[in-house]
């Protein structure tokens, strides 16, 4: 069996990592949903695409946050890779929804090399009067401009809009 330890790799090496790579391990086949990206402690964690999309999601933290909010059928597909921020604090990949138009962003904070970063949704999904959150974000400057990097997900207020937590302030979709 492969040994990522091991210097030297021979094809037979190369083979059993590829079989194992797939989720082919002892000859079967692990049915991933179609929607839905292969969970990130899996060894099948490698580059996943969502259905009809263009753009793949690489990273453990992205994969688990685009899955734990719905995938393809919440976010749509990636429009971006992951890319750092100028001030290298954080990674991030867009996202619009073709239905809706919504347009997202996942937001990874931290050194590449942190474990258990935390990641943050930043949406206009849920706004119906063109007043999303990620709008108002990306129009004050995203992390650069005066509300930062975000620290929470948006927030359900209970009174019809929700409300997201930056380190300079709060934004809702109202």
């Amino acid at each position: 069996m492969y040994s990522p330890s091991r210097r030297t790799v021979g094809a037979a090496s190369l083979l059993a990592a590829a079989i194992s790579f797939a989720g082919l391990a002892g000859g079967v086949a692990q049915a991933v949903p179609a929607h839905t990206a292969p969970a990130a402690g899996s060894v099948a964690a490698a580059p996943f695409t969502p259905p009809g999309c263009r753009q793949s999601i690489a990273t453990p933290e992205f994969i688990d946050k685009y899955n734990s909010v719905g995938g393809k059928d919440v976010l749509g597909c990636p429009t971006t890779g992951e890319m750092s921020t100028p001030d290298g604090k954080a990674q991030f990949m867009y996202f619009q929804d073709d239905r809706t138009g919504a347009d997202s962003a996942i937001y990874v904070i931290g050194p590449r090399s942190a474990p258990g970063r935390p990641a943050f949704l930043i949406t206009d999904r849920a706004s119906t009067r063109g007043h999303g959150i990620f709008t108002k974000w990306r129009n004050s400057g995203f992390e650069r401009g005066s509300y930062g990097y975000p620290t929470q997900d948006a927030v359900d207020s209970g009174a019809g809009y929700s409300a997201q937590q930056f380190h300079g302030g709060s934004l809702d979709n109202r």
